[in-house]
This record gives structure tokens, C-alpha cells and sequence, in this order.
């Protein structure tokens, strides 16, 4: 027999830990980009790992929240793809711009677009997956 109440507190502990790696990484990326600047970030495989630790843990996370959020319906289908235009194209940007005092201007526009082409891919990826899983409910 298995205590639920020991299993969530193992689970508290795990997030516990990623947050405290995520945040001990961060860090680092910071102080090797303050003291070795911008260039020494890009080659810093630390950057990499962190990418990647993102990454899995959006989508993962991506897949456990698709069940809980309420669509909005096909009739806001074009209100919401906007939605999800206009806020990528901030993002990016928003990286852009800060990127601009790093990088040459073409570099900053470079990253700004596939940041904003990242954060469009997932918001669409989810809203996707909010439809499949509403279609599926219908289904049963």
C-alpha cells in the first residue's frame, strides 16, 4: 500500500531541486556572461543544458495543463491565433532589443525571430492540443 501524502512530498522535493538547479544555472550563465561577456555565454554548454531542461520541462508540463484548461471554442479561432501572433512577435521583440546592446543588429533581429518563432510553435502546439483533448472528451 502506497501513502499518496508520501508521494506528493517526493514530487514537492523533485520541484523543489529543479528549481534550485534552474536557478543555480542561471546564475552561473549569468556571472560567465558579466565577467566573459556575451560571446563566452553562446559557447557555454551550460547554455545548452539549460535550453534542453526548458524544453522538456515545458512540454511535459505543456501535456498536464492541455487537461485542465477550458477552450475557448472554434468560434474565437481566429481571435486567439492573432493573440498568439501578436504575443510572439512582442517577445521576440522584446529579445531583439535587448539583444541589441550584446550583438550586431543582424545577430539581434536573428534571435529576436526564432524566439518569437519558438514561443508561436509552442502556444499553437498547446492550443492544438487543447482541441484534440476537448475532441477526445466529445468522443466518449
Amino acid at each position: 500500500m502506497r501513502d499518496e501524502r508520501l508521494a506528493l512530498q517526493t514530487l514537492k522535493s523533485i520541484r523543489l531541486a529543479f528549481f534550485v538547479q534552474t536557478a543555480g544555472t542561471i546564475s552561473l550563465l549569468g556571472y560567465e556572461t558579466v565577467t566573459k561577456g556575451a560571446a563566452a555565454l553562446a559557447k557555454s554548454p551550460l547554455l545548452a543544458l539549460l535550453s534542453v531542461t526548458v524544453l522538456v520541462f515545458t512540454l511535459h508540463t505543456l501535456r498536464v495543463s492541455t487537461a485542465l484548461v477550458e477552450d475557448a471554442g472554434m468560434t474565437k479561432f481566429l481571435f486567439s491565433y492573432a493573440r498568439i501572433i501578436l504575443t510572439a512577435l512582442l517577445i521576440g521583440g522584446i529579445f531583439a532589443g535587448v539583444g541589441l546592446f550584446a550583438a550586431p543588429a543582424g545577430q539581434a533581429l536573428g534571435a529576436g525571430g526564432i524566439v518569437a518563432a519558438c514561443f508561436f510553435l509552442f502556444a499553437a502546439g498547446a492550443r492544438w492540443m487543447r482541441k484534440k483533448y476537448r475532441e477526445e472528451l466529445e468522443d466518449e
